[in-house]
């Protein structure tokens, strides 16, 4: 069982993203800042920033318990949208060794960022509409 880095020490980590965040997806980017701090969305045992890179937004996804499946879990889930080729999920990638906090490296997603409603508030505008 992994023991997964605190909220704290993952905001320590990203606002040194060039030397914490491993993966090249990230290369050249940046994290989005609130008030000097990283922006971030907690949740789903996990915490998301939003990283700036090349004009877009990309996200980076990290999990903050011990999901022992996860790299299973999203090959199959890519797997599966690769095959049914929808045009409204984004692209990501699950990678083992994404970034590095306290000199420990800990898995973390790459995801391209979806403009728009969450589900929940998607869902309370349209609950009446069958």
């Amino acid at each position: 069982m992994i023991h997964y880095p605190s909220a704290k020490d993952y905001n320590f980590a990203v606002m040194a993203f060039d030397q914490s965040v491993l993966s090249p997806r990230f290369r050249g980017g940046k994290p989005k800042l609130a008030r000097n701090r990283p922006f971030v969305y907690s949740g789903g045992f996990s915490r998301v920033y939003v990283v700036e890179k090349e004009n877009k937004q990309i996200v980076l996804r990290c999990w903050t318990v011990d999901l022992s499946d996860l790299n299973d879990r999203y090959a199959k889930i890519k797997d599966h949208l690769d095959a049914v080729k929808l045009p409204y999920f984004v692209e990501f990638e699950y990678i083992d060794e994404c970034i590095q906090v306290n000199g420990q490296k800990y898995p973390g997603l790459y995801m391209e960022w979806a403009q728009g409603d969450t589900l929940a508030t998607f869902l309370n505008k349209h609950v009446n509409n069958s």
